[in-house]
């Protein structure tokens, strides 16, 4: 189905700040029935101050910008504990301390590598077959005593994306597919610098669909051109995060004012984008990112929990490229190096493939 963004008040001009606007037009989206969604914007200045309405819930949708500057005036949203898969207060509503963040996640007992099969410490009769869930652990980045964890919250050591196939009872669930990691009930719940809340131990979070709130189904972005919002840093606007199970990226770019974080997307792709932006960082709770045809300017980084699978194909890197997977690290046809390439210890374990023409300069 296919809509005009004018049609819902959304005016391209840089003046207009057309947050009400845009979510108008999700909550039509997500009122709708299921199917591919294609909204088309006209060539233009669009600015909004809150990354809300790119929220689409159980929705596939297609953004086409047609070369327009898209910028952002406000905060960008946070990960996990602040944003994806807790509760934060509808647009235009303002966050509180009570509101914006929630005690994280469902405890769950000690899991091995291998079953399908997880159990809740307390039990919870709101899960349903089809919920997608989020199963984690263990703070990677810590105080130096060790009694803290830092970082962009909250830098899980393990994690993967769940989809539940059967609610055996409230304590009881079964998913799609084994577990890849084991799960420790030893493992310490740490405060958390950034909000104060205990991550560590094994916890398992409700990412629903549903209601539209906390993540998306499939979001693809084309042909726009990501500015840092108007008066603030460079760097301190991250316009490509939308959180959900698929985000993908075709023919944008992102101007220095920016920084790039596929942090929030179970499966994220990048193609023929140029990335101009502060830093590109590949981190936190992320299964995968694949880059085609794209132009990296400045760093690119995967560190804290890093990103489970990347490949690269037909790629220019001219800034520094650090890399600490946690599987692999992909590069085929010519993928070409100007500024440096530092390959982290997670490599000894992990196959690195330079296939075709991949060469460094």
């Amino acid at each position: 189905m296919s809509l005009k963004a004018k049609d819902f008040g959304v005016v391209g001009d840089g003046q207009q700040h057309n947050t009400l606007e845009l979510i108008a037009l999700r909550d039509h989206i997500r009122a709708g029935p299921d199917r591919i969604w294609h909204v088309e914007f006209e060539p233009g200045h669009y600015a909004y101050g809150d990354e809300r309405w790119l929220l689409f819930g159980n929705r596939t949708v297609i953004l086409e910008f047609n070369n327009s500057t898209v910028e952002c005036l406000a905060r960008p949203l946070l990960p996990l504990g602040a944003g994806p898969i807790t509760w934060v207060a509808e647009y235009p509503a303002t966050p509180t301390s009570a509101n914006a963040t929630s005690p994280p996640g469902y405890l769950i007992e000690d899991t091995e590598a291998g079953q399908d099969i997880a159990r809740l410490v307390a039990g919870d009769d709101g899960f349903v077959a089809g919920d997608r869930v989020l199963v984690a652990g263990c703070i990677q980045q810590t105080s130096q005593d060790g009694t803290e964890g830092w970082g962009w919250p909250p830098n899980f050591k393990v994690f993967e994306w769940k989809r539940i196939v059967e609610v055996i009872d409230s304590s009881t669930l079964r998913f799609e597919d084994p577990f890849r990691f084991e799960y420790r009930t030893s493992w310490p719940d740490l405060v958390h610098s950034f909000n104060g809340l205990p991550y560590g131990a094994p916890r398992l979070w409700r990412c629903r669909l549903d209601d539209g709130r906390h993540i998306n189904r499939s979001l693809t972005i084309r042909n726009a051109n990501f500015i840092g919002g108007r008066d603030r840093a460079p760097g301190t606007f991250s316009p490509i995060s939308p959180r959900g199970w698929h985000l993908a990226l075709e023919s944008c770019r992102a101007d220095a004012g920016t920084v790039c974080w596929p942090s929030e997307a179970r499966r994220n792709d990048y193609v023929d984008c140029q990335l101009w932006c502060h830093q590109v960082e590949m981190d936190k709770i992320v299964e995968s990112v694949r880059f085609e045809r794209c132009e990296i300017r400045n760093r690119l980084s995967s560190g804290g929990a890093s990103v489970l699978d990347v490949s690269f194909r037909d790629c220019n890197f001219y800034g520094f490229v650090q890399a600490t997977p946690r599987r692999s690290w992909t590069f085929e046809g010519a993928c070409h190096f100007y500024g440096g390439v530092q390959l982290g210890p997670g490599l000894t374990n992990t196959p690195l493939a330079l296939t075709g023409r991949a060469s460094a300069v």
